[in-house]
């Protein structure tokens, strides 16, 4: 059999999540694509795929190799599409997973003059605040704040933000303000249930070590805007981007807490995508759309 067909019945079935409508997009019968799998999987003596009734999921090996199909095929159509004179017309669905806080505040401006320039690309965003999978996920981008957890992909840092402790003038009134990092563990802090990582807040100690202390308290959020919203409500002290609590710091809703402790810690915002050496067209343009609009002048702020 075809290896290239093999290739690309694989990738239809892990982007469509399923083998009828991998065939469906691959104008084949399901059987069809199956016997590609199989073959495939014969071929390299090993299981790429768990089925069951209800879903498919990739092994440890089908992850890898998808990875490495993916950026193939998308060289090979970035390759035809460059020689076919193509390159300058990027088209087809464009999916992002975007941090919540960013998605919310940020999106809509920045996707308003990229579809203007290109209105034959097709945006769905996903926003979410857990760790993104883009293999899972099915995204051709993610915007991600924080460290980079997976070094298989490729990433593109746009800016930095700083996170700021902060809480309500009705939380502190009725609980006391916390004067060093140890007083955290007296009061009930906000902290994220789908990244427990960030329980973990960073302090400089008088000797200039960073000590980490790891909070607690009686409410989880898996969102930062639930997180901003509780802390609002006065229910906990949270510790969120500069750029979601500044407007509450200057109005007086919240009031920024134990500042001259806290790691003054930059953490990046940066765009993660397949590897490979050619991008398809519509990936490219809107790294390079992104790119642009943190240059000129976008702010998180």
């Amino acid at each position: 059999m075809d290896k290239w067909a093999e290739m690309h019945a694989f990738v239809a079935v892990v982007e469509h999540n399923g083998f009828a409508a991998a065939a469906r997009a691959l104008d084949l019968v399901p059987s069809a694509v199956s016997r590609l799998i199989t073959h495939l999987e014969v071929r390299l003596g090993v299981r790429l795929l768990n089925r069951t009734t209800r879903r498919l999921n990739l092994t440890e090996a089908g992850e890898r190799f998808y990875i490495r199909c993916k950026a193939i095929l998308d060289e090979i159509d970035a390759s035809e599409a460059d020689v076919m004179g193509l390159q300058q017309v990027p088209k087809g669905r464009l999916r992002i997973s975007c941090v919540v806080a960013i998605a919310e505040r940020y999106m809509a401006g920045i996707m308003a003059t990229f579809m203007q320039r290109y209105p034959a690309i097709e945006i769905e965003v996903l926003e979410t605040d857990r760790p993104v999978d883009l293999i899972a996920d099915v995204v051709d981008i993610a915007l991600v704040a924080g460290k980079l957890e997976d070094s298989s992909y490729r990433a593109r840092q746009l800016t930095t933000f700083q996170r700021i402790i902060a809480a309500a003038p009705a939380y502190l009134a009725k609980h006391g303000t916390p004067q060093t990092p140890t007083d955290l563990k007296q009061h009930n802090c906000l902290v994220f249930s789908a990244a427990p990582h960030l329980q973990n807040w960073p302090f400089v100690n008088t000797s200039g070590e960073c000590k980490i202390y790891q909070v607690t308290g009686n409410f989880k959020a898996s969102g930062a805007e639930l997180i901003l919203s509780a802390a609002l409500a006065g229910i906990g002290i949270c510790r969120l981007a500069d750029f979601m609590l500044q407007p509450h710091l200057d109005s007086g809703r919240l009031v920024a807490l134990l500042q001259d402790a806290a790691l003054a810690e930059a953490v990046p915002l940066s765009i993660v995508f397949a590897p490979g050496l050619h991008l398809s067209p519509k990936v490219r343009v809107f790294i390079d759309h992104l790119a642009e609009q943190f240059a000129t002048g976008l702010q998180l702020a």
